[in-house]
């Protein structure tokens, strides 16, 4: 047990029973995820064997968002691409949830002692129990507004945090004594890394509800329906103005892909607005909709991100800001030397890797791709993973599939102008795999579909992000098949407003651009494409092959009209409810 009267003047108690730190009044807060939510967690992280903070066993337990939230290993990706000070000894973090930052602290930081304060009693028993085995972890359950910190931290954490302060802080106004509380924790060299939304993120503008207040451009037009009591927050250069104007000396800025709650990617401010163009790069990772899964977006956000990059504005839209505040002057406690790093691990441990962006404002940038686990597939596994060396010389252009959308776009594209543009990667697709014998392509370009060929400026096409590898024979239709899968189902709206381009369904439109590409294609060909493919996500990802095999059916099948159904439903549902 550690003394936290060395860091908290308030009179605390720790309780035996649960391990908590309570205030002698026993304050808490009701914020709550909902019971049955808080109960399920709990069970789970109580009868986990693997309480790490990449854990597989969690991320298997994942059901809705809420778990997803609390338990998906992406979480810590907003962090663990930083290199932290050595010299860390005490850590702040504030809203500690049911513990899932918390953990990665305890792990990253063994020499120092994290402070976790979370203001719900039921959340913060969670993160108790999630850092059960860390003897550096201490968590206060307490609202971290009535708690008297010493000025003694060396960091402090503040994800998600903030723009809830009207809901906890009187005053004229709580945020600015929020971020007061943050400043007078640190000592003269502390950092605080403040996580939040973007008041202007290109998802609102793009029709998604505001996170908050779930009303549609709510935080673009300044909160006037909620007056942000609801929860509010701010853009860049107005959360940089307040950081500042709370005594903070410098202020770094990285913006995480899609956002910072599940972050795939993350790109610092210098980077995006005076390097290369990273939109083709970050423009995959479209902005989520954690009220409406289902909502549609007004403009593709694709698209945009391209334009924005293009025009150095990415940073001013991003959804979400990752900002780090040091208090002095003094050297950085939390330091990154890549100007972007992307996260790929919706895989299997084994194939899980991170791509490291450097240079990118010089003349030379380079792409370095490494595996994040030792873990080797076994060796009669069919799928390989060869990365091709630790670097590589970064390309300048837009991705081929990105071509092809606008194309599909176009008012005045046809399916000729889609096949005339389709049989360039056809070309480049042969030319790779040298024909092969009989139809048989090399396995080692199972990778080479049109979301990793680059559109390289002054013209011709580059096969990038190459990494898996089949140790098998493929058949060349059978890639055609798969990169023609993908782009279909990537602008299935476009496509359906075009009617297939005469085709009549998606199997239609697949069957014929296929045979035009590769000779011929029938329900033969189709079937083998989608054994292989199920066979590929179950090794790579770890799926049921016969759930994918049953999702590929529907696509390419019965998509079109399983899409009326559901639509019909929905109206009705609205009609009988007033609800959507």
């Amino acid at each position: 047990m550690n003394d936290l009267n060395e860091l908290i003047n308030s009179e605390l108690r720790r309780d035996s029973a649960d391990g908590l730190w309570y205030l002698e009044a026993g304050e808490t807060i009701g914020y709550s995820d909902g019971r049955l939510n808080e109960r399920y967690l709990s069970k789970v992280i109580r009868d986990a064997q693997d309480l790490s903070s990449n854990s597989t066993e969690l991320k298997g337990k994942i059901w809705n968002w809420v778990s997803e939230y609390h338990l998906s290993p992406k979480r810590t990706q907003l962090l663990n691409a930083f290199r932290f000070d050595r010299d860390i000894r005490y850590v702040l973090e504030i809203g500690a949830g049911c513990g899932a930052i918390t953990r990665f602290l305890g792990e990253a930081l063994p020499q120092a002692l994290v402070v976790a304060v979370e203001g719900s009693s039921a959340r913060a028993s969670i993160a108790r129990v999630r850092t059960r085995d860390l003897n550096n972890v201490e968590i206060v359950a307490a609202p971290f507004q009535n708690l008297d910190f010493k000025d003694r931290f060396d960091l402090a954490i503040c994800v998600g945090v903030l723009e809830y302060s009207p809901l906890y802080i009187q005053g004229e106004d709580p945020f600015m004594s929020a971020l007061g509380i943050f400043f007078h924790a640190l000592n003269h060299e502390g950092e605080l890394v403040l996580a939040i939304e973007n008041q202007f993120g290109l998802k609102y503008f793009a029709g998604h509800r505001e996170d908050h207040t779930g009303l549609s451009y709510e935080g673009i037009e300044g909160y006037p329906r909620t007056g942000g009591n609801a929860g509010r927050t701010f853009g860049p250069n107005k959360l940089s103005e307040m950081l500042m104007r709370a005594g903070f000396k410098k202020v770094r800025r990285y913006f995480p892909f899609p956002d910072y709650k599940l972050p795939e990617a993350l790109a610092s401010e210098e980077a995006l607005r005076y390097g290369r163009n990273l939109g083709p790069l970050l423009s995959r990772y479209k902005g989520k909709s954690y009220r409406d899964p289902l909502k549609k977006t007004i403009f593709e956000e694709e698209l945009a991100w391209l334009e924005l990059g293009e025009n150095h504005l990415i940073q001013d839209f991003a959804n979400s800001l990752l900002f780090i505040a040091g208090k002095g002057e003094e050297e950085d406690r939390v330091y990154a030397d890549w100007d972007a790093v992307v996260f790929s691990t919706d895989r299997r441990k084994e194939y899980q890797t991170k791509t490291l962006v450097y240079g990118i404002r010089g003349e030379k940038p380079f792409v370095n791709k490494v595996k994040i686990f030792e873990e080797k597939p076994a060796a009669d596994c069919k799928l390989d993973m060869d990365l091709g060396g630790t670097s590589r010389d970064w390309v300048e252009g837009i991705t081929f599939s990105q071509r092809v959308k606008k194309v599909i776009l176009d008012k005045r594209s046809s399916l000729y102008s889609l096949l005339s543009i389709l049989e360039e990667w056809r070309d480049f697709l042969m030319e790779l795999c040298q024909g092969g014998e009989d139809g048989l392509s090399n396995g080692k370009f199972i990778d080479a579909m049109p979301q990793n060929i680059l559109c390289v400026d002054g013209g011709g096409l580059k096969l990038i992000d190459h990494e898996w590898v089949w140790r098998e024979p493929v058949e060349f239709r059978t890639l055609i098949i798969r990169g023609l899968y993908g782009i279909l189902r990537d602008n299935w709206a476009a496509l359906r407003k075009k009617s297939y381009f005469g085709k009549g369904s998606m199997k239609g439109l697949l069957s014929y651009l296929c045979s035009q590409l590769a000779g011929s294609c029938d329900h033969e060909d189709i079937r083998e494409f989608i054994k292989f493919e199920a066979e590929l996500q179950h090794l790579a990802v770890g799926a049921n092959q016969t759930v994918s095999r049953l999702q590929l059916y529907i696509d390419i099948y019965l998509n079109d009209y399983l899409k009326r159904a559901v639509k019909m439903m929905r109206k009705i549902y609205k009609k009988l409810h007033g609800y959507f």
